[in-house]
C-alpha cells in the first residue's frame, strides 16, 4: 500500500500539468476526459463481480498489473492524445480496483481482534506514500529547472512515468510474497436500503464537490498560469 501510494501521489501530482503542457487539453476537454477516467469507478461493481472467484490477493496483483500497464503505455505513447487518454483510463481502472481491496485485505489479514488497528495502518501507509509522491514532484522539477532541457517537454514527464513503472514493478514483485489465510474470502451480497436514500444522495453530492475542488480547480490554476508548473521555478 505504501508503494502504490507513492505511485498514486506521483501520478496525481503530475496529471494536470501533463494534460496541459504536453497534450494541450483545454478546460472543456479536461471535463470530457474526466468522464472515461472515472468510469472504472462507476463500473467497479461489475469489474469485481467478474473476478468473484479470485482471492483478494490475486485481485490485488491484477490491479497493480493493470495500473502498471497503463503507466507503461503512457511512458511509450504519452505524446498521442488518444493513446494517452486510453492509458490513463487503464491506470484509473487499477487504481479504483485497489480502493476496496485496502480495507478488505486489512481486515482479513489482520490478527483477530486487531482489525481496526490494521485498517488504520493500511490507510496511514497509503496516505504516507501519496505524500511522498506529491513532494517528489516539485523536487524533481526544481532539479529540472537547472538542466538545459526544453521547458514543458515530454522528457520531464517521461522520467516521472518511468519512476512510477519502477515503483509499481517493485510493488507487483512484493505482492507475490503475500499469503492469504483462506484461499477465498466469502463475500456478502450488496444490499440497498430505502432508509439510506438520503445518504446515497449525499454521496453523489460529495463526489461532485470532490471533482470541482480536486480535479477542475487545480487545472484552472495551471491553465491560467503561462507555463503551468514551470512558472514556479523560474
Amino acid at each position: 500500500m505504501l508503494i502504490f501510494g507513492i505511485a498514486t501521489g506521483l501520478f496525481t501530482g503530475i496529471l494536470n500539468n501533463y494534460l496541459h503542457e504536453i497534450l494541450h487539453i483545454s478546460k472543456v476537454e479536461r471535463g470530457i476526459i474526466e468522464l472515461p477516467r472515472e468510469l472504472p469507478g462507476l463500473l467497479l461493481i461489475f469489474i469485481i463481480a467478474m473476478l468473484y472467484r479470485f482471492s483478494e490477493v490475486r485481485i490485488l496483483r491484477i490491479a497493480i498489473f493493470i495500473s502498471l500497464a497503463g503507466i507503461t503505455g503512457t511512458t511509450l505513447y504519452g505524446t498521442s492524445r488518444i493513446m494517452a487518454v486510453a492509458m490513463i483510463v487503464l491506470w484509473s481502472t487499477g487504481e479504483h480496483m485497489m480502493m476496496p481491496l485496502r480495507q478488505s485485505l486489512g481486515v482479513h489479514m489482520a490478527q483477530k481482534g486487531r482489525e481496526g488497528l490494521a485498517l488504520g495502518a493500511v490507510r496511514s501507509m497509503t496516505n504516507f506514500g501519496q505524500l511522498i509522491g506529491y513532494y517528489l514532484i516539485p523536487l524533481i522539477f526544481i532539479v529540472f529547472s537547472f538542466q538545459k532541457i526544453q521547458k514543458a517537454s515530454f522528457p520531464y514527464f517521461r522520467l516521472i512515468f518511468i519512476m512510477m513503472v519502477i515503483t509499481l514493478t517493485a510493488g507487483l514483485i512484493l505482492s507475490t510474497r503475500l499469503r492469504q489465510k483462506n484461499r477465498h474470502i466469502q463475500r456478502k451480497r450488496l444490499h440497498f436500503s430505502r432508509k439510506f436514500t438520503k445518504y446515497y444522495i449525499l454521496e453523489v453530492f460529495f463526489g461532485a464537490r470532490k471533482q470541482v475542488f480536486l480535479t477542475f480547480a487545480p487545472y484552472v490554476l495551471i491553465v491560467q498560469s503561462k507555463n503551468g508548473l514551470f512558472c514556479f521555478f523560474r
